[in-house]
């Protein structure tokens, strides 16, 4: 089983949880083929980390956990289980058991995505590749990997251009 990670864009938080209505979540198609959100799904580029690499390897900085802040929209932040005890006393079927869970993403990360120069795709995405999680993964198509930069660079652009966020949509 992979963790799926669906990258989409939303003027807010509210407009962005009516995602965890939807189900398959932002990026399924509605009633006329066409999906929710504009996104780019991916399965386990989680933001922490793998993304977190890319946004470290653009800026030129070491990647540190906190290269892409983000919070917790849904389900919502005032329920986290305080201790273990409460953690296990949640319903099966608890939103913190089983997700979906939806993070909002900074700002600066969305920008460092943006303001990434189209010829810079092809090395960036080499790099990225050979990063820890990617790397652990095996060789990872590269070619696969450009266009995955190239779609998360201009979600970002048409994100910054029309005063939005980014959200990570997250899903076993």
């Amino acid at each position: 089983m992979g963790v799926l990670h669906d990258y989409f864009r939303a003027p807010d938080a509210a407009t962005a949880i009516r995602a965890m209505d939807v189900l398959g979540g932002p990026l399924a198609p509605d009633g006329n083929g066409r999906p929710g959100f504009d996104g780019v799904g991916t399965k386990g580029i989680d933001p922490d980390v793998v993304l977190g690499e890319l946004v470290a390897l653009i800026r030129d900085v070491p990647w540190t956990t906190d290269v892409i802040g983000d919070e917790l929209v849904w389900p919502s932040p005032d329920e986290v289980p305080r201790n273990a005890e409460e953690a296990r006393a949640l319903p099966p079927d608890a939103p913190w058991a089983t997700g979906p869970w939806l993070f909002e993403l900074d700002e600066p990360a969305r920008d460092t995505l943006a303001e990434l120069d189209d010829d810079r795709h092809s090395e960036i995405a080499v790099a990225w590749g050979q990063t820890g999680e990617l790397a652990d993964f095996g060789p990872v198509d590269p070619e696969y990997l450009v266009g995955l930069v190239t779609e998360l660079t201009g979600l970002a652009r048409r994100a910054r251009d029309n005063g939005e966020r980014l959200y990570c949509w997250t899903c076993l």
